[in-house]
């Protein structure tokens, strides 16, 4: 949950809805027709005027009168509670729309999240500093090594050997199909004698001197005694003659396939060559011999950079490479996670100085929708007023006319609507108060950020430190 989030549902901003909105409050209007028929009014009061009622000392209402008074007071009712209900939802929104209130509130959320985020940054420095003593016991084991080894400068690591393999297998196939495509057609034993020659020398040339040739290379060229290191070439020198009679072989053997289709006659040109009288080789045949001698030697040199001369270095280097990577991808992801906090503040911060002008235009609005519908209801009270006395003037007439007696002398006084609570507007802050409300409100909010923001300007400077340090360990 983001800091204006936990705000929000600290000061319960939102509150209940007016139950009528100020341009939709609506009073209905009375019609005293209606009720001097529902009532009977003439003819109650031409009942109660022969009887001299009431009496003329009287100062209460008759019972007539009270029923006319009731049955406008139980239309009249709805509406001033609908009235009440109105005024009681704004008074509560604005007393929901507190400046102060929410200072206080972001003053202790915001001090909150000082602590969440100094102690996130710890957090984190903690799990760097770990990171830094595991590459350090990394460097010290890598620089062991190479002094060891007599190593001076980092070498640079190789691709992945899948891809070597791959190559190789690559050079397999595309000599078999070329051995195929210049031997298969002249074969005697046809597409089988054929296939088995395109595969079976590449197989012997590439993997079974090629790949050893490689290793014994890097075997020569890895520092250490002298007798070690002339064995290994003499040996590897061995293996590419032997590649490189084989491949020799293969261009005999096209030549007498095509000539004769006679195998003999292909160890004959062989065995001449090595005697060091080789019989002519056609142009197709020596392509052939260059190309398999080619592959062989980009086999060798493949196999060759498969790994380091000095043996584990490559595995170590990897290994220091993979570990700095993982720093520097945790350092990458905790600079984010913080920084993303920091700009989740700055929109938090952001939607309250929002919040606070809308504040202002609401409570600008409701204190108006109050006076209008005040203004509203004391119009509505003189209706009122107005249909009540017309009601009790017909009555009063129509029981004068037919006294013997004279009328009460309250008969002359007009009706009134008694209820203060409905003559006086609701009581309001004024639009200066409120608006001194908001200023210190935003000047306070502002000095909050300020506080909020130091503590983020840490998370750019530590996590620079711990780097440097970091950096400064694999030096």
């Amino acid at each position: 949950m983001s800091l204006l989030e936990k705000i929000i549902a600290s000061i319960a901003v939102g509150g209940p809805s007016p139950i009528a909105l100020p341009d939709a409050l609506v009073f209905s209007g009375l019609d005293q027709d209606s009720i001097a028929r529902r009532l009977k009014l003439l003819e109650r009061a031409e009942s109660d005027g022969r009887g001299n009622f009431p009496p003329g000392e009287s100062s209460q209402l008759s019972a007539t009168e009270e029923e006319i008074r009731s049955t406008v007071l139980d239309e009249v009712r709805p509406n001033l509670q609908n009235y009440d209900a109105q005024q009681s939802a704004y008074a509560n929104r604005l007393a929901m729309l507190d400046p102060f209130g929410l200072v206080a509130k972001y003053r202790g959320e915001a001090q909150q999240q000082k602590v969440e985020v100094q102690a996130k940054i710890t957090q984190e420095t903690g799990k760097f500093f770990l990171i830094r003593k595991s590459i350090q016991d990394i460097e010290e084991d890598w620089s062991i090594f190479k002094g060891k080894w007599g190593i001076t400068h980092d070498p640079k690591p190789s691709g992945h050997n899948f891809w070597k393999w791959l190559a190789i297998a690559a050079l397999i196939i595309i000599e078999a199909i070329v051995n195929g495509f210049l031997i298969g057609p002249y074969a005697a034993g046809g597409i089988a004698e054929g296939a088995a020659i395109a595969i079976i020398f590449p197989l012997i040339t590439l993997l079974l001197c090629a790949w050893p040739t490689g290793i014994l290379f890097r075997r020569a060229t890895r520092p250490g005694k002298l007798a070690p290191r002339l064995f290994w070439p003499a040996l590897s020198l061995i293996l590419v003659a032997f590649a490189f009679l084989l491949n020799l072989l293969l261009a005999y053997i096209r030549e007498a396939v095509v000539m004769s289709g006679d195998w003999e006659q292909a160890m004959m040109f062989w065995l001449a060559a090595l005697n060091f009288s080789p019989p002519p080789l056609s142009t197709a045949s020596f392509l052939l011999f260059l190309l398999s001698s080619g592959l062989f030697a980009f086999a060798a040199i493949d196999v060759y950079t498969m790994d380091h001369p000095i043996p584990g270095l490559m595995d170590k280097l990897q290994h220091r490479i993979r570990k700095h990577n993982e720093y520097a991808i945790q350092l990458a992801r905790a600079h984010d996670q913080l920084l993303s906090l920091h700009r989740e503040s700055v929109s938090d911060f952001k939607a309250v100085y929002d919040m606070l002008n809308a504040w202002q235009v609401e409570f600008n609005s409701i204190q108006q929708s109050q006076i209008k519908s005040w203004n509203m209801l004391r119009a509505y009270i003189e209706h009122v007023e107005r249909v009540m006395n017309v009601l009790l003037s017909q009555y009063r007439q129509a029981n004068s006319k037919h006294r013997t007696l004279p009328p009460p002398q309250y008969f002359i006084g007009n009706w009134t609507f008694d209820n203060a609570a409905y003559r006086t507007p609701p009581e309001q802050v004024s639009g200066e108060t409120y608006h001194r409300k908001m200023t210190f409100a935003m000047e306070s909010i502002q000095k909050i950020q300020e506080e909020l923001n130091e503590v983020y300007l840490e998370i750019p400077r530590v996590l620079q430190g711990v780097h440097e340090m970091l950096q400064q360990v694999r030096k």
